[in-house]
């Protein structure tokens, strides 16, 4: 971390301000986290869909037993 400056009402914000900014990039990454994890849940979602269709049109297309 960085020395004080010797002048306290800097040194007080200086302080705060890095907190606040560590603060907000934590998060900012969690919310990218949420971003990514919602985008790979709704691809997926998407892979599943696709392949229970493809399950459905095959079993459709398939021979019937008598």
């Amino acid at each position: 971390m960085s020395r004080d400056t010797g002048n306290t009402a800097f040194d007080s914000y200086r302080a705060e301000t890095l907190r606040r900014l560590e603060d907000e990039q934590h998060n900012f990454e969690a919310f990218l986290q949420r971003l990514r994890d919602a985008r790979d849940k709704a691809e997926f979602d998407q892979f599943m869909d696709e392949r229970a269709k493809s399950s459905a049109a095959r079993e459709d297309d398939a021979p019937k037993e008598a």
